[in-house]
């Protein structure tokens, strides 16, 4: 018994000097060993985007420079605005001159005798008309002003939306250029595992395949890319755009989404609903303009006669037009500018209900893609992950088929474009919000800003 006692104690003694383990190592205190770190499945690489940002107000006054619609809105809002001055003027002066021989049978003292007569004629305008006239005017100045503004809005949700669709291409070109690098590093394992009789060449082939995918997927989305800034040079009126990738758009989470209070912000800031209620205030003042037609212009006529070089006489004359037979064309004129308010008025409730529609459609829009991306994040992206990485790992070490890693990689690939695609989702009903309330417009573009009547 001392003799197995005594070998046991020879073979401990081996075991420690030949460094499988201290014995007595159990005894002595030593630090723990560091937990395994989570590492990224892909390093950085160049994805070929470039590093600018574009910025869509700098995007924004490109269009307001260049864009030939707006400029043409522009122009008329400016011609309305230079017209107002001339509304209080009177009509340009008329003068005449007249010369006339008497005959003898007339007046045979003057008989082959000339005279000459110098006349100017002014009209006056009737009672009310100009008040009326420059409150008509004014208002056709407020009207083209707010459909300018209109139009830049629009402009500039079209070009939010163009930003947000290159941020879903170029999302999908920086995970399909990742999934690409993954599949180079899948071909070296798998030329080294053929090399070395441990894999089959299948496995080589069907790598260089997803390569030949992922090179025709990417050319696809290049092309995108392309006609998207086309698109955002048609938008902006500008030959060359700078370089630029798009940003990356806010989460809709941090902007406070309630149909009431984006109903309110659209009655305040939406240009498009100024726009109608000026129409309907022109409207009205169009009809003030029309009962005061039957209020008789007047006309002053000074006249001064010569007879060889000596004036003969002076001559006022005062004109009034009686309106005795146009008091139905009068009252057809009121009843016609009171039918352009009720359509006006009828406009404007339309585009209410419009604007309504819209701001419940992206909310339900905004809700569900917020939904589908936290639980595709919080549970689908890390479950994807976790099965490639184990997928990997069992591939290297002979555990498991190429197939079943491709696949692991397909399911990893389509649960990050889903991500992609529910976030653009998202950002694309938040820039059609924009443009319904007119809100993001106002506040970063320097527009003048008017309170509610």
């Amino acid at each position: 018994m001392l003799g197995s006692i005594g070998q046991r104690g020879l073979w401990v003694l081996l075991i420690a000097l030949l460094g499988v383990g201290p014995v007595w190592a159990q005894e002595t205190p030593s630090e723990p060993a560091p937990l395994p770190q989570e590492t990224e499945l892909y390093p950085p690489f160049d994805d070929g985007l470039p590093q600018q940002t574009f910025d869509s107000v700098e995007l924004l006054s490109l269009a307001a420079n260049n864009n030939t619609e707006l400029n043409a809105l522009r122009d008329s809002w400016e011609i309305a605005l230079a017209t107002l001055p001339q509304i209080e003027g009177l009509p340009d002066p008329v003068l005449t001159a007249q010369y006339a021989q008497i005959p003898g049978f007339a007046n045979p003292q003057f008989i082959h005798r000339g005279y000459v007569q110098v006349g100017v004629t002014q009209k006056l305008n009737g009672y009310g008309k100009v008040p009326a006239r420059e409150a008509v005017a004014e208002l056709e100045v407020k009207v083209r002003h707010k459909l300018y503004e209109e139009r830049l809005n629009g402009l500039f949700t079209e070009i939010q939306k163009n930003l947000v669709e290159l941020y879903n291409v170029e999302s999908q070109i920086q995970i399909k250029r990742k999934h690409q690098f993954m599949i180079d590093h899948l071909i070296r394992v798998a030329n080294v595992k053929y090399s070395v009789g441990k894999g089959a060449q299948p496995d080589v082939v069907m790598a260089q395949t997803e390569r030949t995918k992922f090179e025709s997927e990417l050319s696809e989305l290049w092309g995108q890319r392309k006609k998207i800034l086309l698109s955002l040079r048609y938008l902006t009126g500008s030959d060359e755009l700078p370089e630029g990738r798009a940003p990356v758009p806010d989460w809709p989470h941090e902007v406070e989404l309630t149909k009431e209070n984006l109903l309110k912000t659209a009655e305040q800031y939406r240009p498009q609903l100024w726009a109608l209620r000026a129409q309907i205030e022109k409207a009205e003042a169009r009809i003030r303009l029309a009962e005061t037609e039957d209020n008789p212009d007047i006309t002053l006529a000074l006249m001064s006669r010569w007879f060889q070089y000596q004036p003969d006489g002076l001559m006022l004359t005062v004109s009034v037009p009686l309106p005795f037979f146009n008091k139905q064309r009068y009252h057809s004129a009121v009843v016609e500018k009171e039918r352009e308010k009720e359509k006006a008025q009828a406009l404007l409730e339309e585009a209410r209900e419009k604007i309504e529609l819209g701001l419940g459609r992206q909310l339900v829009e905004v809700e569900t893609a917020l939904d589908q991306y936290e639980i595709t994040e919080n549970t689908l992206l890390v479950q994807a992950r976790q099965l490639f990485r184990g997928s990997l790992k069992s591939y290297e070490t002979g555990e498991y088929d190429f197939s079943s890693l491709i696949l692991a990689q397909h399911t990893l690939l389509n649960i990050e474009l889903a991500l992609v695609k529910y976030r653009t989702r998202s950002s694309l009903a938040v820039a059609e919000i924009e443009g319904l309330t007119g809100l993001r417009m106002v506040a970063t573009y320097p527009l003048p800003k008017e309170g509610l009547n």
